[in-house]
């Protein structure tokens, strides 16, 4: 029988004991291999022979099977595998075992913690439109879940995939230290790297494989604070969770609006864990400031820091609340409720931007998923990756996958995106687009990010 180096078998469990044995079936050829011999990605000792490996029910984990199948089949395509005895659940799930040869272009989605799925639905949306093969290519994705800003399990995570799995692409390095630590990986390995969900500044240049369709924080920092001074606030007060972006953010802010000739009446910097904002709000109340500018990272911060404004009573319509495109996000605007009403936020996408493209895409997403969780910029940030992906291999036809005709094709690529006009920058690779001033505002029951001012064609820089 041929061999098919590079099978993998992927399993959705939440426990599987030693002694398992799974069985791979294709059109009638089966082949046999113990749990006990696989070696797998993440495990402990067990008790007597084997491996216990423990999943946590929503991270998708491979098990390598190679060289132990006993009697391959000529071929690969779509086989079924499921678990034989042993002690695994009954809430075992089927998987998919696939050849790794070059007919099929291998990319890992780097998962985002507080992406609720968005990004998974995302590319079977591209998917479900466009087909899983391009210029004879199938397409297949490898899902790893980052837990966080964690860069050492990013690494690892990276290092076995582009060793092991051969992935040609990598989509989605989420917080920055992730980002930065794998960028000697990708770059000794040649392996074209699609940020989804970084905004540093200059991340982009650490290596020549990366490239953004994400944003970068003075992106919607610098119109914000323009739009801020010539809308007559002189006196805005800045909060920012304390970490690195919002570093950048605070800095960006500042230096852009005192440049205009406007004056900050202070700033605090917030623990990005249980964080105590009774205080901050008296901080602010002191100052008395014409305007509050507020970032955190999306996620829980910003409905608490918006409840904590509101019964703080600084909503009150004397002091203007502005803020980057985090704190209206569609991902938790509505847990937001009532408090985030009336914030002016700075943004790259709105579910509501009215064009026909992405009027399309709303609509088709809903039908597939539903109208919950909303696709936010982190979404549509895949969305476009996936554009990238496609049209770049499509550009080099069949053959061998060659990453830096990939990277020469992506840098200069510019496309019309659900979001507006998009354009990757052919010297850094870093993403130009419209950032939209907002206003939250509840439309047909629902919170919006109702844009109305642009500012076209905004450098990442």
């Amino acid at each position: 029988m041929a061999q098919c180096d590079g099978t993998a078998i992927h399993i959705d469990l939440l426990r599987i004991n030693a002694g398992v044995t799974v069985e791979v079936e294709d059109n009638g050829c089966k082949g046999f291999v113990d749990f006990k011999q696989i070696n797998v990605l993440e495990s402990e000792p067990a008790s007597g022979q084997g491996t216990s490996t423990r999943f946590d029910g929503t991270r998708q984990h491979q098990a390598r099977l190679d060289p132990y199948l006993r009697d391959r089949p000529d071929s690969c395509p779509g086989r079924r595998v499921h678990l034989l005895g042993g002690q695994a659940p009954p809430y075992q799930q089927r998987g998919s075992a696939v050849c790794n040869t070059g007919g099929v272009s291998r990319v890992m989605h780097v998962h985002q913690p507080v992406d609720l799925g968005i990004s998974d639905n995302v590319i079977k949306l591209f998917q479900l439109k466009n087909g899983n093969t391009v210029a004879g290519r199938r397409i297949e994705f490898v899902k790893r879940d980052t837990t966080g800003p964690n860069p050492e399990l990013v690494k690892r995570l990276a290092q076995e995939l582009i060793v092991r799995e051969k992935v040609s692409i990598l989509v989605g390095p989420d917080f920055t230290p992730n980002v930065l630590a794998i960028a000697p990986l990708v770059t000794e390995a040649k392996v074209p790297t699609i940020i989804t969900g970084a905004a540093t500044q200059g991340i982009v240049a650490r290596s020549p494989y990366y490239a953004r369709t994400f944003f970068s924080v003075p992106q919607p920092v610098r119109p914000l604070a323009e739009w801020a001074y010539k809308n007559g606030m002189k006196k805005p007060f800045v909060v920012v969770a304390d970490f690195a972006p919002g570093h950048d953010t605070e800095a960006t802010f500042i230096k852009t609006f005192s440049d205009l000739g406007g004056k900050v009446a202070g700033t605090a910097r917030v623990p990005v864990r249980s964080p105590e904002f009774s205080s901050y709000m008296q901080r602010i109340k002191d100052t008395q400031p014409d305007a509050v500018f507020a970032f955190f990272p999306i996620g829980e911060l910003v409905p608490q820091f918006l409840k904590a404004y509101t019964d703080a009573g600084l909503n009150n319509g004397k002091i203007r609340l502005i803020g980057t495109g985090d704190m209206s996000d569609e991902s938790l605007i509505d847990a937001a409720g009532d408090a985030a009403l009336g914030i002016v936020t700075a943004g790259v996408y709105s579910s509501a931007h009215d064009s026909a493209l992405n009027k399309q895409f709303v609509a088709d997403y809903a039908a597939q998923y539903g109208k919950t969780p909303r696709v936010a910029a982190g979404g549509i940030a895949v969305w476009d990756a996936m554009r990238l992906i496609y049209d770049g291999l499509a550009a080099q036809g069949q053959g061998r996958f060659d990453p830096d005709k990939f990277m020469a094709f992506a840098k200069g690529r510019s496309f019309e995106s659900p979001r507006g006009p998009l354009a990757i920058d052919k010297n850094t690779g870093d993403v130009t687009q419209n950032v939209y001033i907002r206003r939250v505002e509840r439309r047909d029951g629902v919170l919006q990010n109702i844009e109305f001012e642009t500012f076209k064609a905004v450098l990442a820089k």
